[in-house]
């Protein structure tokens, strides 16, 4: 069988490689076809910009059994897929598995493929195809709120409105109407988004805060860019107070918990900024090997007794372990993308992944938040 497949082929260089495909399968395997594919616009943009690290493995379902990251590189892990083969053991041990039904699989993109029936997620009766690419990304949402676990009536900063940054503030805003959320970009499009599919209470634009100091780093030494960045995070804290009805801003501590999924040095400043003293700042997001530069860690912070965590999905921390199960926090993503139906506002393009290098040009220049790759005859 001829499959298509997306294949990193060297930095920024993305090709749709047929490649033949054996279709014997083993007992306990299925033969899934593809039905619609979500890219990942954080680790996926690491990949093809070339900027993932040599010291992290990669899991070998995302990336077709490969273990490191090195090109060429077929990497991708929210996949739809249709079941239309079955191992002759696979009904034996999951009923649920059946041919023609709709399937969830932590796969690369390409059009037909061969895995284990027990990587293999059915699909809810009650989530649609375009819903369910979401499903990596709401975990990690579920994750990070349990990591920063806020209490009741308290100021909640999300920094950073990519996917993963709405998925989060909206399932935040789902669980604890209380919580006052705050988002935090710097693009006024994707804050839009926070307000309209988020519900957040308020949106701070912090390009906005560096419009009046563009032309000083433009005119003065190197360190007018630093000075501009000292500038942008004390008027982050007095316009995020003004916004929430507080008058005089000094009243207001900060966000009592922050949420970073940036991926920009920037964004992670002003989540430090941003959150009181005494809070908690979980940091969610993946960095690569991008150089990241966090200048304000010797004025406030250092007395503040802030609390840092490190957040990621793969694994559950600890404290949860013993009572939240892989299983069950999966079950509490797929009811959220029920109540949340993100595709109907998420999904900026839906292209054919003969398109690939396109869509991926789209994501690196920052003209699209989530790409949707559909399959032909799927």
């Amino acid at each position: 069988m001829k499959v298509n497949e997306v294949v990193f082929t060297g930095e920024r260089c993305v090709e749709v490689l047929e490649k033949e495909l054996l279709e014997y399968l083993k007992d306990d395997e299925v033969l899934l076809k593809a039905v619609v594919s979500g890219i990942s616009s954080g680790t996926e943009l690491l990949v093809y910009r070339n900027q993932m690290p040599d010291s992290i493995s990669v899991d070998s379902e995302f990336a077709h059994s490969q273990s490191k990251f090195s090109y060429p590189l077929s990497y991708g892990y929210s996949m739809v897929a249709k079941i239309i083969q079955l191992g002759s053991s696979v009904s034996n041990y999951f009923p649920k598995l059946e041919i023609g039904s709709h399937v969830f699989v932590f796969h690369p993109h390409v059009s037909h493929f061969i895995t284990k029936a027990e990587n293999v997620i059915p699909l809810p009766e009650y989530i649609q195809p375009l819903d369910a690419i979401f499903l990596p990304n709401m975990e990690t949402a579920v994750s990070l709120v349990h990591d920063a676990h806020p209490r009741i009536g308290e100021d909640v900063a999300i920094i950073g409105q990519g996917i993963v940054g709405l998925l989060t503030a909206a399932a935040l805003k789902n669980a604890m109407p209380s919580v006052r959320s705050i988002a935090v970009d710097t693009n006024s499009e994707r804050l839009h988004m926070s307000s309209q599919f988020a519900k957040v209470d308020v949106t701070m634009d912090v390009s906005t805060l560096q419009r009046p100091f563009a032309e000083i780093s433009q005119n003065l030494d190197s360190n007018a860019e630093t000075l501009k960045r000292r500038a942008v995070q004390h008027n982050l804290r007095q316009l995020t107070a003004h916004q929430l009805g507080i008058k005089d801003g000094e009243c207001w501590k900060g966000a009592d918990v922050s949420i970073e999924v940036s991926s920009v040095g920037a964004g992670l400043e002003n989540a430090v900024e941003i959150t009181a003293d005494g809070g908690t700042l979980v940091i969610g997001s993946w960095y690569g090997t991008k150089e990241i530069s966090v200048r304000n860690l010797g004025g406030r912070f250092h007395r503040s007794h802030m609390k840092l965590i490190a957040s990621q999905v793969s694994s559950l921390p600890p404290k949860l372990s013993l009572r939240w199960t892989k299983s069950r926090r999966m079950e509490l993503a797929w009811n959220l993308l029920n109540e949340l139906n993100p595709s109907q506002y998420l999904i900026s393009h839906t292209m054919n992944v003969q398109q690939a290098k396109s869509a991926y040009e789209l994501l690196d220049n920052g003209s699209a938040l989530q790409i949707a790759f559909t399959y032909s005859d799927s």
